[in-house]
């Protein structure tokens, strides 16, 4: 992630409805852009929900919400950016080499202007180097489902991922850069092969 200041919706572009143009945040250094179809303000506004969409060829995190008929866009840069995981209170956000984690800061989302508007704050709180292993998709899982009978808090939810180069699901440990946890049938060796893909 780069030194940027944690993620606030003020100081995000708007862009208005239907406009096919390219985003209004893009300058020369960062030639990113991308284009809004017609009824996506409106999808958005029915659904009352943020759409949190990653991209590898640019390295961002963008985050699409309307405000008054309008589409806002926040951007934030992770190397690589891929996986994404959400659950109510946090977001895993798989990277080149790293996993990084954002939790929801509700205080600080009622200190941003303007006032009434973030009804969620998501900042980084921690990272976890895994190295180059090609992460494509990430989870929050309850570990050992089958066996709870009542719904649990979400400190159990426990986070998995793709690992492409092992062709392998993994969990995370302190100890470890990842701890494989499944693999096809067909895959004889855990080793940085990529063979399922």
């Amino acid at each position: 992630m780069t030194n940027e200041p944690p993620a606030t919706a003020a100081t995000t572009p708007t862009i208005p409805a239907g406009d096919r143009s390219a985003s209004e945040s893009v300058s020369e250094a960062n030639p990113f852009r991308y284009v809004l179809t017609k009824g996506f303000p409106e999808l958005l506004a029915g659904l009352n929900c943020t759409l949190a969409v990653t991209t590898y060829q640019a390295g961002k995190l963008v985050l699409f919400r309307t405000d008054g008929g309008r589409v806002s866009a926040l951007f934030r840069t992770f190397d690589s950016a891929m996986g994404l995981a959400v659950a109510h209170d946090r977001i895993a956000i798989g990277s080149r080499n790293t996993i990084w984690l954002l939790r929801n800061e509700p205080d600080i989302g009622r200190q941003l202007e303007p006032e009434g508007k973030h009804d969620a704050c998501f900042v980084p709180r921690s990272s976890h180097i895994t190295g180059n292993i090609h992460i494509h998709d990430l989870a929050w899982c309850v570990p050992d489902i089958a066996d709870r009978h009542e719904p649990q808090p979400d400190t159990s939810l426990q986070l998995w991922f793709v690992n492409t180069l092992f062709s392998c699901l993994c969990t995370l440990d302190p100890d470890f850069s990842f701890v494989p946890r499944w693999c096809p049938p067909f895959i004889t060796a855990i080793v940085a092969e990529d063979r399922c893909h």
